[in-house]
């Protein structure tokens, strides 16, 4: 009970901290300060007012910039709107309700998807490691406080959508794994319905959609009631993910709306060619961090220093968390491997998706992002025995507050 006691007190203590100093750049940061945030609040809009999904703007066509993103986090945000969002009507208080709603969105994005996310990055751990409650601490702080993440919690944005769902589907994942014995069809259905609502949320969610369907494929075989555990696996992602490549492939002639969407791109950006990206390589670790500006990409928040400090710092603890770590916790084969699939799937996406569309930005990486703050933590706690152990969490926790900090003073 004692070990339960704490386990949920640390889970609060992260939250309050997160709750707080997000509720400080939901205020404090000027509006479209985040990549492409006006284009998402127009979405949103648009969906509230017209009960209709937007088209992407196209040369030959009326639309709207992100109208080839999946529609799930637009419709709950619509629904927030429709719940508690100020009325936007012309007159002079126009303005203002704009600004309202804005934060408005920040807040729900904040809360349903910034913050369920670190919940579930702590529940991962928890479930990896069962007794060590600095561990699940430390991990969930490196997700709520790594500067970029709360940022975009803070933020319009898509992508928090689909780090949260990706962040159930492997935590939903890790569990069917551990089991003792044959799955029932409730996890099976459950599973499976996350898999389907990734995708709608973002399409950076399909490396780790793949990676787990996959894993997941021979467990549902085994499965009790094996025809329903099969059906209820698979068909949220046929209807949900089928649907949605159907209505693609009607109005722009490709599913994935991807060729479209590069023609939108060139008709947005005039010096737009393949690979443009690379440009943008030394940029890669701030893009992670933390840049706080329109498009995320130089010139960085930080001092150059700090992105170079922080690189070598993690990267150590990383390196630590995958080798000298083993012992505390070991995490099951199976587990281990899903693990490396999700990381080296994400990052293969990732890769392609730059060189193609000019978009070198690492939190892209996000959907995998308490993976990354597990090997962090682990091997950052892994010096650390009994009470030295909690106490290094606390001070290591210290460090991305301080950068959050720092950031939001500079805003």
């Amino acid at each position: 009970m004692a070990g339960m006691n704490w386990r949920t007190a640390a889970l609060l203590l992260v939250l309050a901290v997160q709750g707080g100093l997000g509720a400080w750049y939901v205020v404090a940061k000027p509006l479209m300060h985040a990549p492409d945030e006006n284009e998402h609040f127009i979405y949103v809009m648009l969906v509230h007012e017209k009960r209709t999904l937007p088209e992407m703007w196209r040369p030959d066509a009326e639309g709207i910039g992100q109208g080839h993103q999946p529609p799930l986090y637009y419709a709950v945000l619509a629904l927030v709107h429709a719940a508690v969002g100020p009325t936007i009507a012309p007159g002079a208080d126009a303005h203002r309700a704009v600004d309202d709603a804005y934060r408005v969105f920040r807040l729900a994005t904040l809360v349903l998807f910034g913050m369920s996310t670190v919940i579930l990055a702590f529940a991962l751990a928890t479930r990896l490691a069962p007794d060590d409650v600095p561990l699940a601490f430390l991990t969930a702080s490196f997700v709520a406080f790594l500067p970029m993440f709360l940022h975009l919690s803070t933020s319009i944005a898509n992508g928090m959508a689909a780090n949260a769902l990706c962040a159930a589907v492997l935590l939903v994942t890790v569990a069917c794994l551990q089991a003792s014995g044959p799955i029932g069809w409730r996890r099976a259905g459950l599973l499976g319905l996350l898999l389907g609502l990734a995708p709608l949320a973002k399409v950076t969610a399909a490396p780790v959609v793949a990676v787990c369907g996959l894993a997941m494929l021979p467990i549902v075989w085994r499965a009790q009631r094996r025809g329903l555990s099969l059906a209820l696996f698979a068909l949220p992602t046929i209807v949900l993910v089928g649907g949605w490549c159907v209505r693609n492939a009607v109005i722009y002639g490709d599913p994935l709306a991807y060729g479209g969407f590069q023609e939108s791109f060139r008709g947005f950006s005039g010096d737009f060619e393949k690979g443009v990206a690379l440009k943008h390589l030394p940029t890669l670790w701030a893009s992670f961090v933390g840049v706080f500006d329109n498009h995320s990409i130089p010139p960085g928040l930080y001092p150059s220093w700090v992105y170079l400090a922080t690189a070598i710092a993690t990267g150590a603890a990383l390196l630590a968390g995958a080798t000298l770590g083993r012992r505390r916790p070991r995490v099951a084969g199976r587990t281990t491997l899903l693990f490396v699939a999700a990381l080296v799937a994400t990052a293969a996406f990732f890769v392609v998706s730059s060189l193609s569309l000019a978009h070198f930005q690492t939190r892209y990486l996000f959907v995998v992002l308490p993976v990354i703050a597990f090997y962090v933590a682990r091997g950052a706690l892994a010096p650390f025995r009994g009470t030295g152990r909690a106490v290094a969490a606390v001070c290591f926790t210290l460090v991305p507050i301080v950068l959050v900090v720092w950031g939001g003073w500079l805003l």
